[in-house]
């Protein structure tokens, strides 16, 4: 989806594995989505549901499905529920299909 300048202090870890976003205000949701990357500051991920910058949503992990570029797996810094404010989004093509790409830093510290 382009290359961008990088705006976190931290290393990204690519990883890739599904997740589930909720809504944090009581709205019914349960959207699929799958994780990019990882750091200690947040995650991207790709969905196609497109969020506005600034939603809070809380997102769940599936359960260990992920596949990381890491060599030890104690570097993933993934975690398996977490409450993340989406900072960017950038609308793209995923299989043909409208996808939106989006960067969310994590609310609360690890």
């Amino acid at each position: 989806m382009g290359n961008y300048i990088e705006k976190r202090i931290s290393p990204r870890h690519p990883i890739a594995g599904p997740i589930t976003l909720h809504s944090t205000i009581g709205t019914p949701m349960n959207v699929k989505a799958t994780v990019r990357n990882c750091s200690e500051e947040g995650i991207c991920f790709l969905s196609s549901r497109k969020f506005t910058t600034g939603t809070t949503i809380l997102f769940k992990t599936s359960n260990g499905e992920y596949t990381c570029a890491c060599k030890d797996r104690d570097d993933c810094l993934l975690r398996s529920i977490s409450f993340v404010t989406v900072k960017w989004c950038r609308e793209g093509q995923e299989n043909g299909l409208p996808a939106y790409e989006m960067g969310a830093v994590y609310t609360l510290p690890h």
